[in-house]
């Protein structure tokens, strides 16, 4: 192809070639793989600090918006995350990464789709960080310390000390949670021991009550089904946390995963509704919905005495900045892979003595810092929060949907049903609905929280698109401007699609090898492919062979802003042999290794490969 006919012709990439590895040549060495720090407990108490904490809000919130019928509503949430156990078990077992839900829509779908997704589960943390810090110091308030008096800066204080952990690395941060969650979960038994030996002391008399009261308290909405329907809705907020654990599932040793998920469903099922109910049944509901915000507390004081309570509070106190340290564990391991998928720039790879990635820490602390400067309406927060982790939790649904739809084949134990994806989903958008009726308001802020942070994804997404049009008007300037302007445009141009990557494919088919350089060049900022073959003598004849070399030379001739390679490979396929090829050109991360969706009769698991992408085409 002459480079003249191209509109741009500095971005022809030149020919591609055929290369040959024998097994020999690359010499596979079994994969160095460093075991995961986080064991069971550890991994649970990581996400389960977000996820139990709920209760110190969601009980009071319930109760204002369900009356009487409050434990009804936590029961559907708790149902709720029943669905959404097994979704992301079946997700967690066939793509076993960091990224939870923006990793399973970049295996199904297309880059751009899971870019959103990934906006909103940092937006979905940002807001996370600020509702359960600020409501960390609010606890405090039931103490007589004054805190506030200077409210702001103990957030801030919080946030800072949240943040010094997390640059210690992942393994110290995990060891803090654990005993918060550990606290946490002791301080919850004690507080139901005593509340239970309260209610068998003074008979069931203030739940009789309660239960019987007609007032616009008991039922809100006039309506049963109404005031369950707006009390789930607003509990919904409950399971924030569950999703953290696929965002560092990486770090947790083989098979902890699900049993994260089995840990953090038990402890809201045993505690959740329970605690609700005594709180009905200790106090009357007109004193239940004016100390909403220290429901706990309250009965604590009730039913232990003044002791009781301040270990209430403490306890809140902590558990609630444990979710600070959620937030800040769950984005890094998400921006860390969008860096890896170059979603997001490089540099924020890099990392500390201590293993961690102190740019991306840092950053999400200063964030923090900017927004809670800027919007301290604890109200609004908690809105963007909740539409934020709901969508969230939709597009889970309908990842998991993609994932049974496009990658049946794909091996995964467990698999939740069709029906519990589609239960899923409609429960958390009946949820969004609820949510949205209840704070209509609030709407107006995500999108303006939700549009920043799609323009800073999609600026890094489109890069040459928006330098293609800085060229546009460059070759328009004035011929000084030109002379300075253009050979940065081109160098950067070049600088962005210097990442190669490779697709190994299993077919010789022209269309097959067509439709997957499509997803390359349309997916990825590149101008160099390897497409890779595998094979033993004797399994594809010569023929199929010349086939597959003159498919990838047609192809190359097509797509002249690309050099399309071709490569055989004398040997089977295997994680050890993507490990040689990637050294072998030039270091070629695996996440920029490409395969079609294996069978279930493939004898290696995914995980093995270390993120090799499967591909949609």
């Amino acid at each position: 192809v002459d480079p003249a006919t191209l509109s741009r012709p500095w971005e022809h990439a030149g020919s591609g070639g055929s290369i040959h590895f024998t097994e020999q040549q690359l010499n596979p060495q079994p994969v160095d793989v460093a075991p995961p720090p986080l064991g069971q407990l550890r991994a649970t108490s990581v996400a389960g600090n977000d996820l139990l904490s709920s209760i110190l809000y969601t009980a009071g919130i319930c109760v204002f918006y369900s009356g009487k019928y409050a434990p009804l509503g936590i029961l559907l949430v708790c149902f709720a995350l029943h669905l959404f156990r097994k979704i992301y078990a079946e997700i967690g077992s066939a793509l076993p990464f960091n990224g939870g839900s923006y990793n399973v829509m970049l295996n199904t779908t297309s880059k751009a789709a899971a870019a959103v997704v990934a906006c909103l589960s940092v937006l979905s943390y940002l807001a996370t960080a600020l509702v359960s810090g600020s409501s960390a110091v609010h606890y405090l308030s039931a103490l007589p310390l004054a805190v506030d008096s200077f409210h702001y800066a103990a957030v801030l204080a919080l946030f800072t000390a949240f943040c010094l952990l997390s640059l210690l690395g992942l393994s110290e941060s995990a060891s803090v949670a654990t005993v918060i969650f550990v606290g946490h979960v002791l301080t919850l038994t004690v507080w139901v021991a005593f509340s239970v030996a309260h209610v068998c002391s003074n008979g069931l008399g203030v739940l009789r009550d309660n239960w019987s009261d007609t007032s616009a308290l008991a039922n809100p909405y006039g309506s049963v089904t109404l005031s369950v329907f707006y009390g789930f809705s607003a509990a919904l907020l409950g399971i924030t946390g569950f999703e953290t654990s696929s965002n560092y599932i990486e770090e947790q040793q083989p098979g902890v995963f699900p049993k994260t998920l089995r840990n953090m469903w038990a402890l809201v099922v045993v505690y959740n509704p329970v605690i609700c109910a005594l709180c009905l049944a200790v106090l009357p509901l007109q004193a239940c919905v004016a100390s909403r915000d220290e429901l706990l507390a309250d009965v604590a004081r009730v039913v232990g005495g003044p002791w009781l309570r301040r270990v209430v509070v403490v306890d809140g106190f902590l558990v609630l900045a444990g979710s600070v340290l959620t937030a800040f564990v769950g984005v890094t391991g998400l921006l860390q892979r969008l860096a890896l998928d170059r979603v997001m720039p490089q540099f924020i790879l890099r990392r500390n003595r201590r293993r961690a990635c102190h740019y991306i820490i840092v950053g999400f602390y200063l964030l923090c810092v900017m927004l809670w400067t800027m919007t301290q309406d604890l109200t609004v927060l908690a809105g963007v929060f909740g539409v934020a982790f709901v969508s969230v939790m939709a597009l889970v649904a309908v990842a998991n949907m993609l994932l049974k739809y496009k990658r049946p084949n794909l091996p995964r134990s467990p698999q939740a049903s069709w029906g519990s994806a589609v239960a899923g989903l409609v429960v958390v958008l009946a949820g969004l609905l609820g949510t949205l009726r209840m704070r209509p308001e609030v709407l107006g802020y995500f999108a303006t929280y939700f549009a920043a942070v799609l323009a800073g994804v999609l600026a890094v997404l489109g890069r040459i698109r928006l330098l293609h049009i800085v060229h546009y008007f460059v070759k328009r300037a004035t011929p000084r401007l030109r002379t300075h302007l253009e050979p940065w445009v081109r160098d950067k141009v070049k600088e962005f699609t210097r990442q190669p990557v490779v697709f190994f494919s299993s077919s010789n088919a022209l269309h097959v090898l067509n439709k997957a350089v499509l997803y390359c060049v349309g997916n990825e900022d590149t101008n160099e492919i390897f497409i890779v073959h595998c094979y033993h003598p004797g399994r594809e004849s010569e023929e199929w062979l010349q086939i597959f070399t003159d498919s990838v030379r047609v192809l190359d001739l097509e797509y002249p802003k690309v050099a399309i390679h071709s490569v055989l490979v004398r040997a089977e396929f295997s994680p050890e042999v993507a490990q040689a090829l990637s050294e072998a050109l030039g270091g070629i991360p695996r996440n920029f290794m490409f395969i079609c969706c294996p069978g279930d009769r493939f004898p290696r698991h995914l995980r093995e490969f270390g993120g090799v992408r499967l591909i949609s085409h």
